[in-house]
Formats: C-alpha cells, structure tokens, sequence
C-alpha cells in the first residue's frame, strides 16, 4: 500500500538497444521481431519506437496493424508521453488507412487488433471516427470467421471508441450466426457491460436473457434464480422501486414452491423495494389478470397494457422481461451444473446467514472459504488491513479489479460508512438508487451475477455496482462517470501480471484524489514483479 503522488511512470530504455543495433533495422523484416521482443520484455525504447513509427508508413497492411498492436501493448503515444491527443496518431492513420483500403485482406484477429489498439491508445476524434466508420461495417459480414475472444475483443474497442451501436449490431449477428460458440460469455459480459453504461435497459435485459441459455450453466436452477434478481435490481437502479416490483412480477415464477434460496432473495427483495409489505407498490400484472370474466389473451394484454402504463417500462423493456422469463423458465434443469462452488457459496449464504444483515453474510462467506471449498478472499489479516486502508483514505469514490463473489467490496462498503439495508425493514420505508460508494469491476459475468446476488443479500446493492468488462477499461469509463480526482481508493485483486498496467491509466487520466491510496493483492505470491520495478523505480 503507498499513497499516489502527482508523478507518473517513465518510460524504460532497453539495455540492448544501441546505435549499432539500430543500424541493421533497414529492413522492415527487422523491426517487427525487436518490436515483439520489446512488448515481450515490456522495454520502452524511445528512439526505437519513434523509428518504427515513422517508417510503419511505407509497411502492408498487415504489418502496420501488428506494429500499432504491439505499440499499444507498450502503450506508446509517441516521444512525449503527456502529449495523448497527439502521440501515435501517425501510425494510427497509417494503419487505418491501409486497413481501409485493404481491409478485404485482413484477418479477423487483424481486424479485432486494430481496434483493440486504438482503444488502449485512447485514440480520438477523426482517428476514432475512422475507426468506427471502417472496423464495424468491415466486420460484420464477415462475424462468422471471428474466434469468440476476438469478437469480444473488436465489441468491447468499439464500444470504448464510443460505436455502442455497431457493437451491438455485431453482437446481435453472432447471436445469430454462432449463439453457442465457446467462449461467448466473453462477448455477452462485454455487451452486458456496454448496455448498462448506456443506460439501455431493453439491451441489458436482451443479455442476460442470452445468459439464460449459455450452454455451462444455464440449466442450473442457481444461475437462473440469480438472473432474476440481477435483472430486478437493474430495473430499480433504472427506473425505481414501483417499475422494479412489476419487473419482479413479470420474473416470478409460477407455482408456489419456492426453494430457500429462492425464498432468501425474495425476501431481500422485498426489503429493498417495498419495505415489509407490498402495500401501495402491489403488482399491476396480477391486479390487471385477476378480472376471471375476460378470456386468457384478452387478459395477458390488458395486463402487459397497464404494466406499461402504471410503471413506464414502455413496450420494448417489457418485452425483454417476458423472454427473459420465458428462457429462465423453461428448458430442463440439470442439477450437476449446480455444483459450481460460486454458486453453492450463494445457497449457504441463503441457509446460513438468516437473517441475512451485512455481518452475517461476510461470516458465513469466510465460514465457506474455510471449512468447505477454497475460495480466493482478501480475509483475516487481509481485511484488516482493508478496512483501515478505506477508513484512512480522503474522500470520494473506492474502485475496485477484480470483484469475484462480491466479499472485499462489500467489506469496503462498510469501511466507508455504508448503511446496509437492515432485515425486515419498516411498511413503506423504500430504498431508492444513489450514488454508489463503492465501484468494483469484474470480467467474468457469472461471477458478476453472483456478486450482485450476494450484495442484495447484504442489503448493500444501492452502494456498490458491480461492472462487466476488462479492468483496462475501467479508468475510461471511471472518468467519464465521475470526472477527474474523483478516486479515493484503488483495490487490485485481478492479475498481478497487469496492475501496474490499469495502475497507470488512473494516474494518466488524473483520477487520484491527494492522498489516495492504492493497494494490491498477491503482489509477492503469485507474484506482480512489474508493479514491484514500478514503484521501486519510484522510490
């Protein structure tokens, strides 16, 4: 742990690179393996990389898209490294306008590199314009030769170059061209993540109704109960407790046993949006179906009519939540997918920790992680220290990478002074959304689900969100949120092998607020060597 000072990282200087080397890069057969030996070694070699950039002009297409690629690995911009407006635009209009002149020609990994380059590269205004203008419609005839990581990797860049809609376009193509493709979970987070930054409930909803029927554990009766609640929470986050509870209504499933889990939730649930009861907020669905005289379609239409009327869903979003019911609904169920220990980890929470305040559930999730299955948590000692790293930082917003099952940030939270929603709260006593205490981003969307289910049982789902996506776009998106010097505190708890990688994005984007203070996991075992020479070279 160390507080952030207003210095940035420098760049390196390769100790092979001399004169005589730089005498045989004639070729352009002899840049291309010093530049993937350099982004291997993560050497930073000014002068070799400004004379890549500037001869790249004359290379294939091709070749000029690897080089940006590697470039944007090291995270060059050019001699200046303050200058981000400006550095590396020269190879970005290069490849871009060799890939648009010879796009035909380009792989699909070409073409998911490029992007990728130009988002890590922060590249804007007409760079980003071109990229947007030439990758998405490029790409999307051609969805079906695109590996699912590198599909994810293209969505995810036009995203950050800010084409949410051609991003959409391709994830909508592949949803049906390759809806079981292995790997897509990559692609849907990525999409789930983008949708939700927007504001695009109808789209959010779209993707979990696409989870739904992923092929490893949509048929566990955990994974789509917790759908449910993670698609209930983003109505109210969206829209609010009255549109939350007809969300719920659409959600719930029809019969009336319930598993404890699932009883564990709903009570939550009711916690959070309608107090002990549902008294004023009761369900426009079942109120408008009740009329036994009208036939069955004449009912499901007055209803669907006066759940739009009554709570602004609007057509679109309410039908997102009648497939998404339909998909968690139907189709077999397969027990063996349950066993997941993430999702074991949520039904003893359920059983165990009744009656489910803050502190129960953080100690039937250390009792889990230590007496059943292993779980990676930053417990004992390590929440210790956690909790007096938060309580000393300044004021503002704690981020953290790499959320997994939800425990550090909901230790956080309460670091911070968050007042979770108590069990059995008072009749009328609604919670709406607010700013959140606590940002924590996370890659994998099941466990993001997962996550989000374990806060609403906390009762801490209105102070911390739960992002899906790469860590590395985190900082961008922090920025365009909340402004600059708005982080208190950083937490890394991902991969050791990039910290010093998202830690330098939130310094170059002036994040930190004075004083911040930043903290990392693992840094010694596994091991985050990178970050280590970083902050030595600082000191």
């Amino acid at each position: 742990m160390y507080r952030c000072g207003p210095r940035s990282m420098g760049h390196r200087c390769s100790p092979w690179a001399s004169s005589q080397l730089r005498r045989t890069f004639c070729s352009s057969e002899a840049w291309l393996p010093q530049l993937r030996e350099s982004a291997r070694l993560e050497w930073v070699d000014v002068e070799l990389l400004a004379s890549a950039e500037a001869a790249c002009s004359s290379w294939p297409a091709a070749q000029q898209v690897e080089a940006l690629w590697l470039f944007a690995r090291l995270r060059w911009r050019g001699p200046d490294p303050l200058a981000r407006s400006e550095g590396g635009q020269h190879a970005a209009r290069s490849a871009l306008g060799a890939a648009a002149l010879c796009a035909a020609d380009l792989s699909p990994q070409d073409l998911a590199r490029l992007s990728w380059s130009l988002a890590r590269l922060d590249c804007a205004g007409a760079a980003a314009a071109t990229a947007c203008r030439v990758l998405g419609p490029r790409a999307l005839p051609r969805v079906v030769e695109f590996d699912p990581p590198d599909l994810a990797r293209l969505a995810s860049a036009l995203c950050r170059l800010g084409d949410v809609e051609g991003a959409w376009q391709l994830y909508a193509r592949a949803q049906r061209a390759l809806p079981g493709a292995s790997g897509s979970q990559d692609l849907r987070g990525a999409m789930l993540g983008a949708s939700e930054r927007c504001n695009n409930l109808t789209r959010s909803l779209s993707v979990l109704a696409h989870l739904a029927i992923f092929p490893r554990v949509s048929r566990s009766p955990t994974w789509r109960l917790s759908l449910t609640v993670v698609a209930t929470l983003l109505v109210w986050r969206r829209m609010g407790p009255r549109a939350a509870v007809a969300a719920r209504a659409l959600l719930q499933e029809p019969g009336n046993r319930r598993s404890q889990m699932a009883g564990a939730l709903e009570k939550r649930l009711d916690d959070l949006l309608v107090g002990a009861g549902s008294g004023a907020y009761a369900s426009p669905l079942l109120a408008a179906a009740a009329s036994a005289a009208a036939p069955p379609p004449l009912q499901a239409a007055l209803a669907e009519v006066e759940v739009e009327r009554r709570t602004g869903l609007g057509a679109a979003a309410t039908a997102a939540l009648r497939a998404l019911a339909t998909a968690v609904h139907s189709g077999p169920r397969d027990r063996t997918a349950d066993r997941r220990k993430e999702f074991e980890l949520l039904r003893h929470i359920a059983n165990c920790a009744f009656p489910w305040a803050a502190a129960d559930v953080l100690r039937e999730v250390e009792v889990y992680a230590t007496r059943r299955t292993f779980l990676k948590l930053a417990g004992g000692v390590k929440r210790r220290l956690l909790e007096r790293a938060a309580s000393e930082a300044p004021a503002g917003l704690v981020v953290e990478l790499g959320t997994y099952v939800g425990y550090s940030a909901a230790v956080l939270a309460l670091a911070r002074g968050a007042k979770p929603l108590p069990p059995a709260s008072d009749l009328g006593q609604v919670r709406g959304p607010g700013p959140p205490l606590v940002i924590t981003a996370e890659l994998d969307p099941v466990n993001g689900v997962v996550a989000r289910c374990v806060h609403c049982l906390a009762g801490l789902a209105g102070d911390i969100e739960v992002w899906i996506g790469s860590s590395g776009d985190v900082a961008r998106y922090v920025l365009d949120r909340f402004g600059p010097r708005s982080v208190a505190m950083l937490f890394m708890d991902h991969r050791g092998s990039i910290f010093h990688d998202d830690l330098q994005s939130f310094e170059e984007l002036g994040l930190f607020v004075d004083g911040a203070r930043v903290v990392a996991d693992n840094v010694l075992k596994p091991g985050a060597p990178y970050f280590l020479w970083h902050l030595g070279g600082r000191h």
